[in-house]
């Protein structure tokens, strides 16, 4: 069992879905379903583990579980869970047949922002500029923080300031003139 959680403290989930036998595997909702019931939690501690019933092919086993959660509103959740689990040897290892592990302890973390109780921002449309246009031209180039070329313009147009983007290859104050 501690290596479970530590698998999942550790992310390292296919490890800990391994010691579910296939039959527990299936109970949980297959794979994702399982992990997706990790998504918030950041620690998991079991602790008071101590064997109820033992045979050499079996085993009933109690436990507490702290577990800590950072959920969708970013709060820090802590829980307490406590049960047992029961476990079967197969292929030389043990694997777990079963849960019977309730929360005694703790919030249940919020997994949709909306219900976190923020009140939305409605979105507003970003100021435009006085102009798309660079004041450096006649006919409309665009302003840009990169470079422009004349494909990007498609006119002639001409230099009435400073050519910004060096489209006046001839230095006559006129710029793509092949537009």
């Amino acid at each position: 069992m501690r290596r479970y959680y530590r698998a999942v403290d550790q992310g390292a989930y296919s490890e800990a879905w391994a010691l579910l036998a296939p039959t527990l595997q299936a109970e949980l909702g297959g794979y994702a379903a399982w992990r997706d019931g990790y998504e918030t939690t950041v620690s998991t501690r079991a602790h008071g583990i101590r064997a109820l019933r033992a045979s050499s092919s079996s085993a009933v086993v109690a436990l507490s579980i702290d577990a800590t959660d950072i959920d969708e509103c970013g709060a820090t959740i802590h829980q307490t869970f406590s049960g047992t689990w029961s476990l079967t040897a197969e292929a030389n290892r043990l694997r777990a047949t079963a849960f019977d592990v309730e929360k005694t302890s703790g919030a249940t973390p919020v997994r949709d922002p909306s219900d976190c109780g923020y009140e939305e921002v409605p979105e507003t449309a970003a100021p435009e500029s006085a102009s798309p246009c660079d004041p450096n031209y006649t006919g409309c180039v665009p302003v840009s923080t990169g470079d422009v070329d004349c494909y990007e313009v498609g006119e002639e147009v001409e230099v009435v300031g400073e050519d910004v983007y060096g489209l006046d290859f001839g230095g006559d104050g006129r710029a793509c003139e092949l537009y």
